[in-house]
């Protein structure tokens, strides 16, 4: 496909590596969905100039180089069955977005027990098996922003060693709560979930390190409604699991 003009010289390299025109067009489209999401601060979307690299997150360029200064807002990009996510914040932030299937089902036990904390794997469980993978799929949302915030990317070496849990006077009852106050968290996180016209579950997640302000996810192009919003807390896996 022909270049736009208005990428930088590092999406411009990263664009000609991708070798389908899907992936070329996908990768326009994540870059232009951040520019309009800056136009929103001032200025046209074709006036930012985002750097990029294959093991990050895109950021701002200014004067032809990455700028840490607080003015400068942290993005983070995801993307799946055709959506896409983005995120900015003056703080380091993570956003997971999660497209499934109506038909497709993945065998979640197993990866619950690979990729979840003992309480997160029980919870999972602890519900009838038509609703597991939903749980699951919010997990692993939460589990990806969160490493997005941090900016390793996916850790399965440390993927275990943190669970999340829902925040306490959530409405969702049935999601384990923190029992004890005093722990402090890790990350804060909100999920999102809906469901679109052909039953496909669309769950999106948004992590950062400080707890975050009551905000509600800009849709475009397409008629979705946020089904369920919960908030959710990471802590560090204790050596005994807590109470419920």
């Amino acid at each position: 496909m022909e270049c736009p003009g208005w990428l930088s010289d590092s999406e411009q390299h990263r664009l000609a590596g991708l070798r389908t025109a899907a992936r070329q067009s996908l990768f326009v489209a994540c870059r232009f969905a951040l520019r309009q999401l800056l136009a929103a601060d001032g200025g046209a979307p074709n006036t930012w100039s985002l750097g990029s690299c294959a093991a990050r997150a895109p950021w701002v360029e200014r004067d032809g180089g990455r700028v840490d200064l607080s003015p400068v807002p942290w993005l983070s990009l995801s993307h799946s069955g055709g959506w896409i996510a983005c995120a900015k914040a003056p703080v380091a932030v993570g956003v997971d977005l999660e497209v499934q299937a109506a038909d497709r089902q993945r065998d979640v036990q197993a990866l619950a027990a690979l990729v979840c904390a003992p309480s997160e794997l029980d919870w999972v469980l602890s519900h009838p098996t038509e609703t597991q993978q939903q749980c699951f799929l919010q997990l692993w949302c939460l589990k990806e922003a969160y490493f997005k915030c941090l900016g390793t990317g996916l850790d399965l070496a440390r993927i275990r060693h943190s669970a999340w849990h829902v925040r306490h006077g959530d409405s969702t009852p049935d999601v384990p709560v923190v029992a004890r106050a005093h722990r402090l968290p890790q990350a804060h996180a909100r999920v999102w979930q809906s469901w679109t016209e052909d039953g496909a579950v669309v769950c999106m997640a948004l992590c950062a390190c400080s707890p975050l302000p009551a905000l509600t996810p800009c849709v475009t192009g397409a008629e979705l409604g946020w089904r369920s919003v919960t908030e959710w807390r990471l802590l560090a896996v204790t050596q005994r699991s807590e109470p419920y």
